[in-house]
């Protein structure tokens, strides 16, 4: 990863979904604002298509689990290039970034060992966070969203593949 040699900072919120990762990154782009230490945006609110969509489904739907790993390294990649330009103007606060991927994928046993972060041609965040929720609290804030998707229907637990996967990430 290489430093970032701008001015504005790159920010990253990580955890599992329900921790509050959108809600702090909406919180965090108005207090920037507010406190007047320059633009800021949200890189989840801009138009960005992810050409791997497809190339990552078909990874995943045949099994091939490091494949689609390989597919997020390129998508973060491709942010990497708006990122840049981005940060020219504005800091940039993102849910979410490389971290996702590898603890989602080291948690199920994926060898990551197959991506060099240090060698991986993307900017490095200026300030990563790691988000828990203790999961009464999670499961409150997913029921609040309504409409739950099947992974937000599993349960952090002891042992469990959330638990093992923020156990990832730390």
């Amino acid at each position: 990863m290489i430093a970032n040699p701008h001015p504005n900072r790159l920010i990253v919120i990580e955890g599992i979904d329900g921790v509050g990762k959108t809600t702090l990154s909406h919180k965090l782009v108005r207090a920037i604002h507010q406190q007047k230490l320059g633009k800021a945006i949200r890189f989840e609110d801009l138009p960005f298509d992810n050409p791997t969509r497809t190339l990552r489904a078909y990874c995943q739907s045949v099994g091939d689990q490091a494949a689609a790993l390989l597919t997020y390294a390129v998508s973060a990649m491709m942010k990497d290039h708006l990122i840049k330009q981005l940060l020219a103007t504005h800091h940039v606060v993102m849910d979410r970034f490389i971290y996702s991927a590898m603890a989602h994928h080291l948690s199920q046993g994926v060898d990551i060992g197959i991506l060099n972060l240090d060698k991986l041609p993307i900017l490095k965040p200026d300030h990563e966070l790691l988000l828990l929720a203790d999961e009464p609290v999670r499961r409150a804030r997913l029921e609040a969203r309504g409409n739950l998707n099947e992974g937000d229907q599993r349960v952090k637990t002891p042992g469990s593949p959330l638990d093992i996967t923020e156990g990832c990430f730390r």
